[in-house]
């Protein structure tokens, strides 16, 4: 599964036009024909259960004969991390980003999140990228954050190496980042 766009409906919704099925298709469909032109390898849409998206797959499934709707697959996929989390070796690896978020990313230690956010815009082309809080009913919050974790890994050593963080951050929380 992948997000291949966020759709913004205010346009639609200050028309007065609500996000209908014809909406919802128009939305799927310029993705669909581009990654399946030949209409055959497209065989599933996941979405919630709401009569929109149920419409806007059956007129999808008139142009992609092969697609069958998958209500609710999102909550599928949702149990079976939450079900992964729960084996030990995997669990260590969901703890460090809220650390890292509260620590680095919140606001609430000043001079943390200031160094951070310098670290983060240097490597990142000028953008500040910072931690996600995770959410627990947010989709995939959880997963989202450790991978922006893995890709926050070099600005928040040098954050951490730097002269200004050499006593704000607890060695033990170091040990753990030097050696993953």
């Amino acid at each position: 599964a992948v997000v291949l766009d966020v759709v913004d409906c205010s346009n639609q919704m200050a028309q007065g036009k609500g996000k209908t099925g014809e909406f919802v298709m128009q939305c799927f469909e310029p993705w669909m024909v581009w990654l399946d032109p030949q209409k055959k390898l497209i065989d599933a849409v996941n979405s919630d259960r709401g009569s929109n998206m149920k419409l806007g797959v059956s007129l999808l499934k008139v142009k992609f004969p092969r697609a069958v709707h998958l209500p609710g697959g999102k909550h599928l996929l949702a149990n079976f991390f939450l079900e992964i989390r729960k084996i030990p070796e995997v669990h260590c690896i969901y703890v460090v980003p809220p650390f890292l978020y509260n620590y680095f990313s919140s606001g609430t230690r000043q001079r943390t999140c200031a160094k951070f956010r310098e670290e983060s815009k240097a490597f990142n082309g000028g953008v500040y990228l910072g931690f996600l809080q995770s959410i627990e009913v947010r989709f995939a919050s959880n997963e989202k954050a450790v991978l922006r974790t893995l890709r926050l890994r070099k600005p928040l050593m040098a954050a951490i190496r730097s002269a200004a963080l050499v006593d704000q951050v607890p060695q033990k929380l170091v040990g753990v980042l030097e050696h993953p």
